[in-house]
């Protein structure tokens, strides 16, 4: 079978410390792309996350309620013409808020940081510059 025909089905499910369900659908057919995510409880949670093109690479600061869709959109470039240009597909690090508007405040915080800051940031909680995306896709 010709692999830009192929159909591939991944689901993942993710039980969360608060027994909060995560699923994700993915589903491939040629260049099409049909997702599906759902969280099952704290809908208002919401996410700053710093995309990397690699290790002291370009940055990119983000706020979502969806960070497995949104970083998946980021990896696919269609998340910003910015992520796709310089390649900016690598999490490496997030934080959790209670609120989209707290997220967005810290968002507009962080990104009139100096670089250096936000390089400490990342290496605080991220030494090795791991992508985070898979542990919290699973």
């Amino acid at each position: 079978m010709d692999p830009e025909k192929r159909v591939l089905h991944r689901i993942k499910f993710s039980i969360k410390q608060t027994l909060k369900i995560t699923y994700c659908f993915n589903i491939s057919i040629s260049s099409c792309t049909l997702r599906y995510s759902r969280h099952n409880s704290n809908m208002d949670e919401s996410f700053v996350y710093i995309l990397s093109s690699g290790r002291n690479g370009t940055l990119y600061v983000g706020a979502t309620t969806d960070i497995i869709n949104r970083i998946w959109d980021h990896k696919q470039g269609v998340g910003s013409d910015f992520t796709k240009k310089y390649k900016v597909i690598y999490l490496v690090y997030y934080e959790i808020h209670p609120s989209i508007v707290d997220a967005y405040a810290r968002e507009t915080r962080l990104k009139k940081w100096k670089r250096q800051w936000k390089i400490e940031l990342i290496e605080k909680a991220n030494p090795d510059w791991a992508c985070l995306y898979n542990s919290l896709a699973m």
